[in-house]
């Protein structure tokens, strides 16, 4: 989904909460002091023994300035977990945009907040997704607004901006990482209505006079209609093939007027075209599934022995986004009106077929998940067996409090982890060794203990979803937050997905 969609556009009552529901605020609206949360902590024995040796960032939401209470326009910061063998070393800072250093002078317009009334346009806020790239560490959001910071330092690189022609970009862009490429998937030219979609190659330059990366265009298509802001939230890539999923927006007919920002005058729309790149010849054409639906993420494709492209996807509805409203929050959660169970594309490569076919990714089981990772090693790879997933444990749950381990083979739950009064984030896959053993790593989580009203990051095994150890903040709460990226000694650094 699109998130930070008002910088596009600014280009061209709430209900009392239970005791309950004001706790979990704190797990969305939660202002972060970032020098309180750095710490080095002693490794548990067995990572000890290991010798885990990691590099792990998160993007967070770590302020949220009045009259801001939408979670995803929560300024951005970046935390860096160091794991050295022996101890843990917690770094943390914000990415130094406009918003963050003159707020109370800002023209702000976000997916939920302002306009406010300053006078200083701020539309830089990449607070979604990290893309290590070419030695490169940048911050993402699904406009061109990105940013840049030092990997080590975590200082923010001035004037790091994309040079391209659009205003729309992927949070999460595809990336191959054994032939060093990353696509990104956008509307031909400057305009936010289109019916022109385009892709491009990222390419970086360190050159100090010029922006730092660019999009060279390679192929574009004509969809069957001019939309609004048409994105693409996370496409996905195969040896072969780069696929996205249409998304984009229009305009509400009976808005909601407790809404505010972007969102009160337009909504994401459920949609079934698809856009096929080939990476060999550039031919790229748009496709159209048997079920509408607004990507939330991709994340491991692949090309089976069929000629199919297997497109795995978490599916929202078109009221996704109003979920992260404060008044929203506070109150029970409505699955079903955020999501429609998960699904697998099949996606055709013969021109005999042109139609994509969705069936329930998880047949016999009804439960809903977001934030899915697995194993980098295994990216493309038609052979990889697991991916995990944070879930609600119930219908009722407030939140996301359940870790799933998944069976993409056997299309099932094969383990799952839960603790009362424990709220994850997506759990990030971090591989160990040099060993071809999938569930070789561990799996790391930000938490919320709801009753300590603190928050823990949770170190998990892979292959039996138990827990290794969980560490402290301090008296601290790390907002909910989208995703992650690791390095390795061995690997260096992987993206996300």
């Amino acid at each position: 989904m699109l998130r930070g969609l008002a910088c596009v556009m600014l280009m061209v009552v709430s209900l009392a909460p239970s005791i309950f529901g004001a706790e979990m605020l704190k797990h969305f609206l939660a202002d972060v002091n970032s020098t309180d949360l750095e710490r080095t902590i002693p490794l548990h024995p067995k990572l000890q023994q290991m010798n885990f040796s990691a590099t792990h960032y998160r993007l967070i939401p770590y302020k949220f300035p009045a009259p801001m209470k939408y979670h995803f326009d929560g300024l951005a910061a970046v935390m860096k977990f160091t794991f050295d063998g022996k101890s843990l070393r917690i770094n943390v800072k914000p990415y130094d945009s406009g918003a963050n250093k003159h707020w109370s002078s800002c023209l702000y317009y976000g997916s939920g907040t302002g306009p406010t009334a300053g006078f200083i346009p701020c539309l830089e806020n990449p607070v979604v997704n990290l893309l290590p790239i070419h030695g490169q560490l940048w911050l993402t959001i699904d406009t061109r607004f990105w940013g840049q910071i030092d990997p080590d330092t975590l200082e923010t690189i001035p004037n790091a901006a994309p040079n391209v022609d659009t205003v729309v970009l992927n949070a999460h862009p595809a990336c191959d990482k054994k032939a060093d490429v990353c696509y990104v998937q956008h509307p031909c030219g400057e305009s936010p209505l289109t019916n022109k979609a385009c892709i491009s190659q990222l390419v970086t330059s360190n050159e100090p006079k010029h922006s730092n990366i660019r999009a060279e265009q390679l192929g574009n298509a004509t969809l069957s209609k001019a939309k609004l802001i048409q994105h693409r939230h996370s496409p996905c890539i195969t040896p072969n093939f780069v696929v996205s999923k249409l998304d984009y927006f229009v305009k509400y007919d009976d808005h909601d007027t407790t809404d505010r920002g972007l969102l009160r005058q337009i909504r994401q729309a459920e949609d079934n075209e698809f856009l096929i790149f080939n990476r060999k010849t550039n031919e790229t054409v748009v496709m159209t599934s048997n079920f509408s639906f607004v990507n939330n993420h991709f994340w491991n494709c692949y090309e089976d022995t069929k000629g199919n492209i297997v497109v795995d996807s978490v599916t929202a509805t078109e009221n996704y986004l109003s979920t992260y409203y404060e008044d929203r929050l506070s109150q029970p959660t409505n699955w079903t009106k955020m999501f429609y169970h998960s699904v697998r594309c099949l996606v055709p490569t013969s021109a005999a077929s042109t139609e994509i076919t969705c069936s329930r990714l998880l047949p016999n089981d009804d439960t809903y998940f977001d934030y899915p990772t697995f194993n980098p090693r295994f990216k493309m790879n038609p052979n990889y067996r697991f991916f995990y997933a944070i879930a609600p444990s119930t219908i009722g749950s407030q939140w996301f409090d359940k870790v799933l381990k998944i069976n993409q083979q056997t299309q099932s739950i094969v383990a799952y982890w839960e603790s009362p009064g424990i709220y994850v984030t997506e759990t990030s896959f971090i591989p160990t060794g040099s060993s071809d053993d999938e569930e070789d790593g561990v799996l790391v989580s930000m938490a919320f203990n709801a009753t300590a009203s603190r928050s823990v990051l949770l170190v998990f095994d892979p292959a039996t979803l138990g827990l290794i150890d969980s560490y402290s903040v301090g008296d601290n709460i790390v907002p909910f937050h989208a995703h992650g990226v690791s390095c390795t000694p061995t690997d260096g650094c992987y993206t996300n997905p």
